[in-house]
């Protein structure tokens, strides 16, 4: 066994082999670690963007469902018609970037941001969310009439009832998330404007509603 002394002054030491296989190894080490890592942090950039875009479809959802939903009075117009400030509908939804109204065709804006209030009539209508929490995203939805039954009471049933489907935009017009589903009001039947059609369907229409 080898004394304190002479562990300190012996000339033995690390061959060029062993060098090489330790660099070796650790450079596959750091490969490795480096890929898991760079794979890590795009799989979280990844997942964390597709969060942000369902939340703000979510939001939006949420917000005009629940209106529908619950309003005493609900009517859906056509996204290019002027709204009238009235006791039956007091409040409006329109799907507007500030200055123009997000339409329903390929030759007008088809994607915006939610606001509530009046576009034609000099007011100043309220965006709901707030245009920083859209980030670089726009929004659009539709609002789809259900067929009517032949049956008198089913059809009363289905007045009341839409399917409302929100789509979220990236900033290179890319539909990225969407989120569907039949919204009914428990207070009465949902207006139209015009005569009303089995399945009938309202892109960023004008929604009036009565809290």
């Amino acid at each position: 066994m080898k004394t304190l002394k002479q562990f300190y002054t012996s000339q033995a030491g690390f061959t060029l082999v062993e060098i090489t296989v330790t660099l070796v190894i650790l450079g596959i080490v750091l490969a490795t670690a480096g890929t898991a890592l760079f794979f890590g942090n795009r799989m979280y950039s990844s997942t964390e963007v597709k969060n942000t875009e369902k939340y703000i479809g979510d939001s939006v959802y949420k917000y005009i469902e629940k209106k529908i939903t619950y309003g005493t009075d609900v009517l859906i117009l056509a996204w290019n018609s002027t709204p009238t400030e009235s006791a039956t509908y007091p409040n409006y939804l329109v799907n507007y970037n500030g200055t123009q109204r997000a339409g329903d065709t390929s030759a007008t804006m088809q994607s915006a941001f939610l606001y509530k209030g009046y576009t034609d009539e000099g007011k100043n209508p309220e965006d709901i969310l707030g245009s920083k929490f859209y980030g670089t995203y726009t929004m659009k939805y539709t609002v789809t009439l259900p067929a009517i039954s032949s049956d008198e009471e089913k059809a009363k049933a289905d007045k009341r009832l839409v399917t409302l489907k929100v789509i979220v935009i990236d900033k290179d017009g890319k539909e990225v998330y969407s989120t569907e589903g039949a919204v009914k009001n428990l207070n009465s039947d949902i207006a139209i404007s015009g005569t009303r059609s089995d399945a009938v369907s309202f892109m960023n229409p004008v929604i009036g509603y009565h809290e």
